[in-house]
Order: structure tokens, then sequence, then C-alpha cells
């Protein structure tokens, strides 16, 4: 975890750059994203004139490179250079709550994923989408296995798709050499690119909060979210992906930098995402923000509390 003392800007839009091989299933990602962004307003900038296939009776109208969702989500198409684009969204009456950029096969995802940093936006996560059938060979191969592995290795989570066509017993041993070839990655296992977008987005702790499936509880270093359960594939996870779990974390007392640093590090790969505000007892005055997105977290300090009363909340989600 990094803690980072920077001038705060006027809430940046976060940015997730999503990539993998192709056929892996980066659009069907994407498509149930866009069909159930769980309250969020998605914007999507597709690279190389990549087709999402969306069925035109969500289209609502357009407006130059911009297709706009019955939903109010926003796709449109870039060549290689997302500026303009993300400049062009900043600029748009309704901003955005979260842009994802997806990326082309043969791109370099760290590369990429350094848009995030212009003015106005901060990058928010690496996602890549593998093909459970596949990506095994695709790594071993001459031909093929510089440029997947580059892609494996710059995920911070890593969308383990069509897991439905390995049996049990291949896919247990794939999970296997998978954490040999990326042990820092968190996989997430689904059918048909169906992740729900608070797995792959987060959750902010006051939308948590209004979960009733959310777990509330007392932040102390000794708490410690619960493994993995026993896998079972529902109809309803086949239909809109893996569940997951939401649990909200109070407290009145500040917390030193060093016991937090500690417990973040002792999380479970379980957890996906985490964010929300800390009290930090070093430095009392200012709130500092929390996020995490698979194995790598890092605490901004923003803006004075003033007159808001100082604590720390937060939200993880998890498998």
């Amino acid at each position: 975890m990094r803690v980072v003392q920077a001038p705060p800007d006027e809430h940046p839009l976060p940015v997730t750059v999503v990539g993998g091989d192709s056929g892996a299933g980066k659009s069907a990602l994407i498509r149930h994203l866009l069909a159930r962004p769980e309250g969020r307003s998605l914007a999507v900038i597709l690279d190389d004139g990549t087709s999402l296939g969306l069925n035109p009776a969500t289209v609502s109208y357009r407006d130059g490179p911009f297709c706009t969702l019955t939903n109010g989500c926003v796709c449109c198409t870039r060549d290689g250079d997302f500026s303009d684009a993300l400049a062009a969204l900043r600029q748009r009456p309704e901003r955005p709550s979260h842009v994802i950029i997806e990326a082309n096969a043969s791109a370099n995802l760290r590369r990429i994923a350094g848009y995030g940093y212009m003015p106005g936006f901060r990058i928010d996560g690496i996602v890549v989408v593998a093909d459970a059938e596949t990506i095994r060979d695709r790594v071993e191969s001459l031909e093929t296995s510089l440029r997947v592995r580059r892609q494996l290795e710059a995920a911070e989570l890593l969308v383990l798709n069509k897991v439905d066509a390995v049996p049990a017993r291949p896919r247990a041993a794939l999970r296997d050499w998978l954490s040999g070839i990326v042990p820092q990655a968190h996989v997430i296992e689904t059918e048909h690119g169906r992740v729900g977008s608070s797995l792959l987005l987060g959750i902010p702790p006051e939308e948590a909060e209004r979960d009733a499936r959310a777990v509330s509880s007392t932040w102390e270093t000794t708490f410690r979210a619960p493994g993995r359960r026993a896998p079972a594939r529902t109809a309803e996870e086949r239909e809109f992906g893996p569940a997951h779990r939401v649990w909200t974390l109070v407290t009145n007392e500040p917390i030193s930098a060093h016991d937090f640093r500690k417990w973040t590090s002792h999380l479970p790969n379980t957890i996906v995402r985490g964010s929300g505000v800390v009290h930090i007892r070093e430095d009392p005055y200012y709130r500092h923000t929390f996020d995490l997105v698979g194995h790598r977290s890092h605490v901004s300090r923003e803006l004075p509390w003033g007159r808001a009363h100082p604590e720390t909340r937060l939200a993880l989600v998890g498998l």
C-alpha cells in the first residue's frame, strides 16, 4: 500500500482499462456492465473501431462519435489515442461516474493506463479477460507467449472467462498454474463475460450501507474477511455473474498509518475491491481516501475534515 500526498483534484473520474486476447470476452464483459451498471453512468471508449454489438433498441441517440444508451451510459470509438475522447467526456453536461477503456489485443495495457493520469481523471485499475479454454496454450505458444504474458502481468483483476467449458479438475489445475504465472492478480471466474460492476469497479461505503446483503462491522485491526465460499454456480450466477459479498466497516477512533497498512496487507485474495475514507492518527486534520483494486491499494490525502466529524468508513467487495 502506498500513501500519496497530492493536491486534491475536483472529483477526478476513475478510469478502468479492460484488455485481453482476441476472443477472450472483453466485449461481452463490457456489454454486461453497460446492461447492468448498478446505478452508475458508465462511459466506454473503444479502441480501433471495435464493435460491441449493442442491441439497437438500447440506443437512445447518437451525437458525433458518442452513442448514448437508454440507461444513460455512453460509448464512443477512438483509434489508439484516447486523449480527445477523455477530454470530451470531461466537458459533457452529464459527466459519467466511471470511464472504461477497451484496449485491443496488441495494446500495451500499462501505456493505456497512463491516460488515467490526464487532468480530471485518475487510474482506477487494469482488468484482463482470459479465455479459460485457451489461455495456457496462448502463454506457452512461442508466437503469442510474450504478448499474452505482458497482458497477464499488467492485470490487477483477472477475469477468467468461459469456465463452463472447462471441467472442475482441469479448472483447479488451471487456477494453480495461473497463480504461478501471475501471483499478484486476483481472479474472478465467470461465464459469458458476466461480472457485476461492484466486483470490477467497487462500491462507495454510502451505497454499500444501503445494500441489504452487506455485513456491517466496526473496523478493528483484528477484522478478517472470511475466505472464499465453496463454489456453486447457480442459475442466477450464470445469468448475472459470480455472487459477491459486501462488508462495511466503521470506526470513530483514529487509526495509525502503520496499523492500517498492516491490516490492508493481510486482506485475502477473495477481497477484490475496497474504497472509503480513513481517519489517520498521524494526520488528524485531513481526510484520507482508500482505494483497493486486487493486490494494489493506496491511501491519498484529501481535503481537511472541516466541520465533518472525522471517522473511518470503508466498503469491501469480495467473492
